[in-house]
């Protein structure tokens, strides 16, 4: 996938993209590009360039007029999707003026460069760069790649915008920098030209859009450069570097997969395993108490049924194809919503959600620990029995508890690092879940089989099947 956005300004407006990227499954194989003002190096001693590295998707940017060029321009160059760029780190790249990137199909002109109008207020050197001005240089890099493309590319990004785009559509003052864009503009030949630099988010015409929040997704994705034919791939810490599959070696590298197949950390390797075309998804839980996701699973079928009464033992179902094992199950969960998006997955989030309730109400799980939320806090959630507490933060419930000093414990541990945006609410406890270990299992169809377990992991007493748009939850009786 692609993804465009406006000015981050540094950490100041990166919170939005955060949250953004935190709610969605990516990997470095997804481009995000943010048209100018990013600023992840604005002295020696502020640096984001770690936030900005750690956020998920492969972040590609222009320059805008508030970046410190002289410290910029000390950073390696490389080519990357054919153009020159700066590398800050292996997922933040700094893509310079009249470069062209060719992505997933896709054609990109950057040209970054705008003016700032507080630079009198600025201090040269330390707070402006004259490097901020598009020059003729940046110009004819554009025109002389153009020219091998006819002058044609998919789309045009800038940081500021043409100057009749300026003065006719957003109603500001042209200047030397959006001149030189709209010369440009009379000769690329492009359906899409997008800028940022103006602080606003406006669709101006079929053509140019205007970005500074909004995040805009391209569904054109990296689809690998070999043809894969197995749905799980394995990588053994032997340094060969190519994978296998079912223990004979192909001649694929992780490169090579496209950009729906997940990692996944065993325990002599990697294994990576398509999160496209699933059919069927189960759930497990760990039947220890004392771990939250090390020992639960998701078992996906890209094709049979999963038959929940034919256990292999431990959790080794029949017809399940692929088996994450310790791997992040949000990340997963997420990833199929992203790839696999028939299936209907709210009741087994709301499942993955009353697992982490039912680990945080065992005090010494996560005392000392970093604090556990629900990982969907906007499903609807059903509640453990003699559940009484809940905790609330932005509206939704990320938590439940039976005892009201495990609250208080646990809130003493959090709310420092959330700026106490938290509430405790008393909670009904009539709705309440089984004590036994909970499974879910979802198809695109919309049905739900529950699986209600002992609480020593003995085999399942019973199967009730339902349509999950049922607004009533009817496990066990019980609810």
């Amino acid at each position: 996938m692609i993804y465009i956005t406006g000015d981050t300004h540094g950490m100041i407006d990166f919170g939005y993209i955060k949250e953004y990227f935190a709610a969605h499954y990516s990997t470095p194989k997804d481009i995000l590009f943010i048209l100018g003002d990013v600023a992840p190096v604005w002295s020696k001693d502020d640096s984001s360039i770690s936030d900005y590295d750690l956020l998920g998707p492969t972040i590609i940017y222009i320059d805008g007029n508030h970046e410190n060029f002289e410290l910029l321009n000390s950073f390696p160059l490389v080519n990357k999707f054919g153009a020159k760029m700066h590398m800050l780190s292996g997922n933040l790249y700094h893509v310079l003026r009249g470069e062209i990137a060719e992505i997933n199909g896709l054609s990109f002109l950057c040209l970054g460069g705008a003016t700032s109008i507080d630079k009198d207020r600025r201090i040269d050197r330390v707070s402006w760069w004259n490097e901020e001005n598009i020059t003729y240089s940046d110009i004819d890099n554009a025109l002389n790649n153009l020219k091998k493309r006819d002058n044609k590319v998919d789309y045009v990004l800038t940081h500021c915008a043409p100057s009749s785009v300026l003065t006719k559509k957003i109603g500001y003052k042209k200047d030397k920098n959006t001149d030189a864009l709209e010369e440009l503009s009379s000769i690329v030949i492009t359906d899409h030209w997008y800028f940022g630099h103006y602080h606003s988010d406006k669709i101006i015409d079929k053509k140019y859009r205007l970005f500074y929040h909004d995040i805009l997704v391209i569904d054109k994705r990296y689809v690998g450069n070999r043809e894969t034919f197995e749905h799980e791939y394995y990588l053994p810490d032997d340094g060969g570097g190519f994978l296998r599959h079912n223990g004979r070696k192909t001649m694929l590298k992780e490169d090579d997969l496209p950009e729906w197949y997940m990692d996944n950390r065993e325990r002599d390797g990697v294994s990576y395993f398509s999160l496209r075309g699933v059919k069927h998804v189960a759930f497990s839980p760990s039947p220890f108490n004392n771990h939250i996701n090390k020992d639960a699973r998701l078992f996906l079928s890209y094709d049979k049924p999963i038959d929940l009464q034919k256990d292999r033992g431990y959790g080794r179902y029949y017809e399940a194809e692929v088996v994450p094992w310790r791997a992040s199950l949000t990340r997963v969960i997420k990833g199929l919503a992203k790839y696999s998006p028939r299936l209907k997955l709210k009741k087994v989030e709301a499942l993955i959600n009353l697992n982490y309730d039912r680990y945080i109400n065992e005090p010494d799980n996560w005392r000392g620990s970093p604090y556990f939320f629900r990982p969907f806090p906007e499903v609807e959630t059903p509640i453990l029995e003699n559940t009484k507490f809940a905790v609330q933060l932005k509206g939704n419930v990320v938590c439940a508890f039976r005892n009201s000093n495990e609250v208080d414990t646990y809130l003493s541990n959090v709310k420092k690092s959330l700026g106490g945006v938290l509430d405790m609410i008393p909670l009904p406890i009539a709705i309440a879940a089984s004590e036994g270990v909970l499974e879910a299992y979802a198809t695109p169809e919309g049905v739900l089989w529950v699986i209600s377990h002992s609480p020593n992991g003995e085999n399942p007493q019973d199967n009730t099947e339902y349509d999950i748009k049922e607004a009533s939850w009817h496990w066990n009786n019980r609810m």
